[in-house]
C-alpha cells in the first residue's frame, strides 16, 4: 500500500490511458472492420474518462490542496473507487449496461457520497473564495448522480431510448462537466491565486451558478421543443457572459505573481485551458439562435467536438497543468513535457477536424473525404502523450502537502 500511495497520481493517469485506448479503438472501428461492439466501447470510454480519470484526479488534488492530509479514510474511499473503475474497465466493453457494470457504477456513486462527506467535514469552517467554489462543486457532484438512480426505473418502464431516459443522462453529463468539474477546477485555480472572498467574487459565483442551472434548458429543449426553454437557455448564456466578465476582473488583479513563477510550458498549458474555456462559452452562446440550437443535437460531430473540448481542452489540460507543478526531477519533467506537446497536438488536430465536419453539416459538399482516417491518426498523438505522462507520474512521489504552489 505504501508503494501504491507513493505513486498515487499514476492511478488516474493509467485510467486515462485506458480510456484513450478505448477511444482509439472506437475511431479505428470507423476506419477498419473490427469484431467489437461499438456501443459497448463508447460506454467504456466515457465512463472511464469521466470517473476514472477526472474524478480520481480531482479526488487527489482537492484532498491534497484543501485538506493537506491523505489519511486512511480518504485512502480507503480512493482505492474502493478504483476497484469500481476497474470493474467498469472490465465489464463495459464486454456487456455494456448489464449486471456487473451497473454494480460497479452504483458502487462509484455511493463512494462519491463518502468522499463528499469526508471532504466537507475536513474543510468545515474554512472560508475563502476557493472553499466556496469547492463546496459548490461537491453539491453539483452529488446532484448530478440523482438522475442515475432514476435511470433504472425509467428504462424499465419507458425504455432506454425514451425521452426521460435520455434526458436523465443529459442531466448527469451537464452537472458533472459544467458543474462538478468546472467548479472544482476553479476552486483549485482560486486557491493557487489566494483570491479572498469579496463582493465581486460573490457576483461571479452566483452568476456562474445561475448560468449552470439555466443552460440545462438547452438539452431539455432537444427533447421537449418549447419556446420557454429557449428563453431560459438564453438567460443562462447571458449569466455565463456576466460571470466571465466578473471572473476576468478577479483574475486580472491576482494572477500575475503566480503566473510569473511558472515555466514556459506550464504557462502555455494554462493559457490553452483558458482559451478552451473561452471557446466553450463562445460555442455555447450560439445556442441562443433557434435554428442553430435545433441542429446542434442532430450534428453528431459538433456534439462530440464540444464534449471533447470540455474533457480534453479544459479539464484534462488543467489537470495535467496542476500535476506538472509538482514535478521536480528534470528527467521526469522532460517526459511530461514531450507528452504534453503530443497530447495538445492531438487535441487541436482532432478538434479542428470535428469542428470543420460539424460546419459541413450545413455544407455537405465541403466535407473532408474519409475524415475518420484523420481523426484516427491524430488520436495516436493523444494516446502517446498520455502514455508519456503516465511514465512521468510513476516517477512522481506523492506528497500530502505539495511544496509548489504553496497551499
Amino acid at each position: 500500500m505504501n508503494f501504491l500511495r507513493k505513486h498515487l497520481f499514476a492511478v488516474p493517469v493509467f485510467n486515462f490511458l485506458i480510456a484513450a485506448v478505448f477511444g482509439l479503438l472506437l475511431r479505428t472501428m470507423l476506419v477498419f472492420s473490427l469484431p467489437f461492439n461499438f456501443k459497448y466501447f463508447t460506454h467504456a470510454h466515457s465512463h472511464v474518462a469521466i470517473l476514472g480519470w477526472v474524478y480520481m484526479t480531482l479526488f487527489i488534488l482537492l484532498v491534497q490542496y484543501f485538506v493537506g492530509e491523505f489519511n486512511k479514510n480518504f485512502q480507503k474511499v480512493f482505492w474502493f473507487t478504483e476497484i469500481a473503475v476497474i470493474g467498469m474497465i472490465l465489464s463495459f466493453p464486454v456487456q455494456g449496461y448489464a449486471a456487473f457494470s451497473i454494480v460497479s457504477s452504483s458502487l462509484y456513486i455511493v463512494l462519491s457520497y463518502f468522499f463528499t462527506a469526508l471532504l466537507l467535514k475536513k474543510t468545515k469552517g474554512k472560508q475563502s473564495a476557493a472553499f466556496s467554489l469547492l463546496r459548490s462543486s461537491l453539491f453539483w457532484l452529488c446532484l448530478s448522480t440523482i438522475s442515475l438512480w432514476s435511470l433504472g426505473p425509467i428504462m424499465v418502464k419507458l425504455g432506454a431510448g425514451s425521452k426521460p431516459a435520455l434526458l436523465a443522462i443529459q442531466f448527469f453529463l451537464h452537472f458533472q462537466l459544467n458543474g462538478w468539474f468546472l467548479f472544482a477546477l476553479l476552486a483549485l485555480l482560486f486557491h493557487f491565486l489566494k483570491i479572498p472572498a469579496s463582493k465581486t467574487f460573490n457576483r461571479f459565483h452566483w452568476f456562474f451558478i445561475g448560468s449552470l442551472i439555466f443552460t440545462f434548458a438547452l438539452p431539455i429543449n432537444w427533447y421537449y421543443d418549447f419556446a420557454i426553454f429557449r428563453l431560459i437557455n438564453g438567460v443562462g448564456i447571458l449569466f455565463q457572459l456576466i460571470a466571465l466578465f466578473y471572473g476576468f476582473r478577479i483574475l486580472q488583479s491576482n494572477y500575475s505573481s503566480f503566473f510569473g513563477q511558472l515555466d514556459k510550458l506550464s504557462k502555455r498549458l494554462l493559457v490553452f485551458a483558458a482559451l478552451s474555456f473561452v471557446f466553450k462559452i463562445l460555442f455555447q452562446s450560439f445556442s441562443i439562435f433557434p435554428d442553430i440550437a435545433k441542429h446542434i443535437f442532430d450534428n453528431h460531430q459538433a456534439v462530440i467536438g464540444f464534449i471533447h473540448l470540455m474533457m480534453l481542452g479544459i479539464v484534462s489540460a488543467f489537470l495535467f497543468f496542476v500535476i506538472r507543478l509538482q514535478i521536480k526531477n528534470p528527467k521526469t519533467l522532460k517526459w511530461a513535457s514531450v507528452g504534453i506537446y503530443s497530447f495538445v497536438t492531438g487535441i487541436v488536430a482532432t478538434e479542428l477536424i470535428l469542428l470543420y465536419q460539424g460546419l459541413c453539416f450545413y455544407y455537405p459538399s465541403l466535407s473532408i473525404p474519409n475524415y475518420p482516417v484523420g481523426l484516427w491518426l491524430f488520436s495516436f498523438a493523444l494516446v502517446i502523450g498520455i502514455l508519456m505522462n503516465l511514465i512521468a507520474t510513476i516517477r512522481l512521489p506523492f506528497k500530502d502537502k505539495p511544496e509548489y504552489p504553496e497551499p
